[in-house]
């Protein structure tokens, strides 16, 4: 282990990924030249196939490599835990079935000595079976709500690297939910973050595979994850009636971005009627709508203006319930 605190601390939680936990940290060992300044944390969550023996494999050949063991927690808890294992002065969420591009560490560990910005962002490359789609972002803000006010979010935990103590000085944790919690994390940090980068090259190749949470297609699943989101969306929206009015009009254009994905998935998925209403009363009550300050996309500002007038919004659903039933 190394004498010094580490300057970055790859944090990997891992459950039965025997399958790609090799490739992942693969690609982070063999950027050896920077093993003074990084930490590989990897906590093992209950796996029941050959992770554990992977990580002790690893760990033996890099010293730079630390595990834990234990019975199945949940991603939450495992978070939570690797962020206090951390020693690192910040650290970056890498998950076990994905990868890091081959210069990340080059570009990133310059930029954390500096010891300039609170979060860095980064560029991705979304891998599917339909090929390789490439999200950048870029730019210099003063700050997370600057960030967001000019519109440059998105729900990824992967693609930021985080200052330790900003999270520990504020108590931000990681929840119990299936689905939201990343953006829960990174949403409530934004108040508390100063200085912010976004580099446009892509540090992270993000896998979708068969069997993830994303694919899962059984009606009992997608029922857990709206209920779930729908539980984040009501928690953030009482969570930011502490902040004044010009910063909560910042951090609803975030929350307003999850929203929408949120809603999408609410008309397209054949839920029943009856859970449907159940969801917009439920967002009515907690002050989703009338959704303001209006989306920057186009196809997202016309759906917008039609729920936020309450006859069109339960017209529409009622209609796109006909629709998905007559399919």
């Amino acid at each position: 282990m190394n004498q010094h605190a580490p300057l970055l601390s790859i944090l990997i939680p891992a459950y039965n990924a025997s399958k790609f936990l090799g490739r992942c940290l693969d690609s982070i060992v063999s950027q050896d030249q920077f093993s003074d300044n990084v930490e590989i944390v990897v906590i093992d969550d209950g796996s029941k196939d050959r992770t554990l023996e992977i990580i002790k494999d690893y760990s033996a050949k890099c010293d730079s490599i630390h595990y834990k063991t234990r019975e199945n927690r949940g991603i939450g808890p495992t978070r939570n835990e690797l962020i206090d294992l951390a020693e690192g002065r910040y650290f970056w969420f890498v998950d076990a079935d994905d990868y890091v591009s081959a210069d990340s560490l080059q570009i990133l560990v310059p930029l954390l000595l500096s010891d300039r910005y609170d979060m860095i962002m980064f560029g991705f490359n979304w891998k599917s079976a339909e090929g390789v789609k490439r999200v950048t972002c870029s730019g210099e803000y003063t700050s997370g709500l600057d960030m967001a006010d000019h519109d440059v979010y998105n729900n990824s935990l992967w693609t930021r690297v985080y200052r330790k103590s900003v999270v520990a000085d504020h108590k931000v944790r990681f929840n119990t939910l299936q689905m939201g919690e990343d953006f829960d994390f990174i949403f409530r940090l934004i108040p508390y973050l100063e200085c912010c980068k976004c580099l446009e090259q892509p540090l992270y190749n993000y896998v979708v595979s068969a069997g993830s949470a994303i694919t899962a297609t059984d009606m009992k699943h997608k029922v857990k994850s709206s209920d779930d989101s729908l539980r984040c969306i009501e928690s953030c929206f009482q969570w930011i009636r502490q902040w004044d009015k010009s910063r909560q009009h910042i951090l609803r254009k975030p929350l307003n971005f999850f929203l929408m994905g949120y809603l999408y998935s609410i008309f397209v998925v054949p839920f029943s009627y009856r859970y449907k209403m159940q969801v917009m009363n439920r967002l009515s009550a907690c002050g989703a709508f009338p959704i303001y300050p209006l989306p920057v996309n186009k196809r997202h500002k016309m759906f917008s203006r039609i729920l936020n007038v309450p006859f069109l919004r339960y017209l529409s659903l009622f209609l796109d319930y006909i629709l998905l039933r007559w399919k």
